[in-house]
């Protein structure tokens, strides 16, 4: 009776779960114009926080000071961020129209040349082409109406996010100064020790641990997606590319999206490649090996030694929470979807009840997110720098003694 008794309370709490995920699902969606400025904002405030927290050490600034010059700065990133991107977006909704009758013209020349090869391959084995004829494959699709609803999609976006800025440099302010009280209200709502009981780890701050790998993980990740768009633009500049701005801003965004991301990318800036240079090879393979060399480097290489393998997620994950949050807030909800399961990764990892979750949604299984932890190098040289202060101040001290 008792075990009967365990099992259905089991299967109601397994049932009330899940009606709970979709009312939660539900609200998120139906009032997305409410939570997006929040999401944008804890996004932002996540990212600048270190820079609080040095003012506050190194230059011994008062918190409300430090905050203030934390949110001017902001202010004026977002600013010339801003008007860039609406101005790259007017000029290229202008030229539009020239470039889609280019890709028209191009799309068809390369039809022609390809089945003008088959044809005389098929010849040599006396085989009839005329079934084959690689532009009635793609004439149905309307390559144009496509790419011109990508663009609105992304400049949907990024008027969205400024029409919403006033609202997110307000609630950026208060997160900021709810960030000095935050983990004390959470030790005095659930105790300290039960806190540490529950988690991995009872001598280390679980709530600092927690924090500062979410804080890590967004800061890198944006560190290295503004480095990203800056060698975009060095080698589209270089090449002769139209819209280099435009280009280094989309390399920006869609590096937030590992691995889907940077496909999307290099297909896109490809065709603008081949739209305004065809027939000439050199500068489209320019395009195209620089943009795969750039995020293969940085993705592949630079992103995972810095970061270490428990950053990684399954590609599946990345794609479902693509599509789920693209679904559920646009163009916005699909730039933070990756770091939202970022976050619950790094949360579910440090409590054992749930690291469950994070191996599953990990690249790689337990020997990669929790087993056989790597470390990662900012790790190594933030405690490379703490020691070195942690034997300067006991030398201070022995001297003065």
């Amino acid at each position: 009776m008792i075990g009967n008794d365990r099992k259905n309370i089991d299967v109601k709490v397994f049932l009330l779960g899940i009606i709970t995920l979709i009312i939660v699902c539900a609200v998120l969606k139906f009032m997305s114009s409410f939570f997006i400025p929040f999401a944008i904002a804890i996004f932002l405030a996540f990212i600048f926080k270190p820079l609080i927290e040095f003012l506050q050490k190194k230059w011994k600034f008062p918190s409300i000071l430090a905050i203030l010059v934390s949110v001017l700065l902001l202010v004026l990133m977002l600013f010339l961020f801003t008007l860039f991107v609406t101005n790259t977006l007017s000029t290229f909704a202008n030229e539009y129209p020239k470039y889609q009758q280019k890709f028209s013209e191009t799309y068809s020349t390369m039809s022609e040349n390809m089945n003008n090869s088959l044809g005389s391959v098929f010849a040599k084995f006396n085989i009839d082409n005329k079934n084959y004829d690689i532009a009635s494959f793609t004439k149905g699709i309307k390559w144009s109406k496509h790419i011109g609803a990508w663009m609105k999609t992304i400049s949907g976006g990024a008027f969205t996010f400024a029409s919403k800025i006033g609202l997110i440099f307000l609630l950026i302010l208060f997160l900021f100064v709810e960030f000095t009280s935050l983990e004390e209200k959470i030790y005095k709502c659930l105790g300290k020790e039960k806190i540490k009981d529950e988690v991995n780890g009872d001598k280390d701050d679980i709530f600092d641990e927690i924090s500062s790998d979410v804080v890590g993980y967004l800061r890198t990740k944006f560190i290295l997606s503004l480095i990203t768009g800056l060698c975009i633009y060095i080698a589209v500049k270089i090449i002769g590319l139209d819209f280099p701005v435009l280009w280094a801003f989309l390399a920006f965004v869609l590096n937030f999206i590992p691995t889907i991301g940077s496909i999307l990318f290099v297909v896109l800036v490809s065709m603008m490649g081949f739209a305004q240079f065809f027939p000439s090879w050199g500068p489209i393979l320019a395009v195209i090996i620089s943009s795969l060399l750039i995020e293969m480097i940085i993705g592949n290489f630079i992103d995972p030694m810095v970061q270490g393998n428990r950053f990684e997620l399954s590609p599946f994950v990345v794609l479902f929470a693509l599509l789920f949050w693209g679904w559920m807030w646009g163009p916005v909800g699909m730039f933070l979807s990756v770091p939202i399961v970022m976050t619950i990764k790094i949360i579910c990892e440090k409590i054992p009840s749930l690291q469950f979750i994070s191996i599953m949604i990990g690249k790689g299984g337990t020997s990669s997110s929790i087993e056989k932890k790597k470390v990662p190098i900012r790790i190594k040289i933030m405690n490379s720098i703490k020691a070195r202060k942690s034997n300067k101040s006991k030398k201070q001290v022995s001297k003065n003694e």
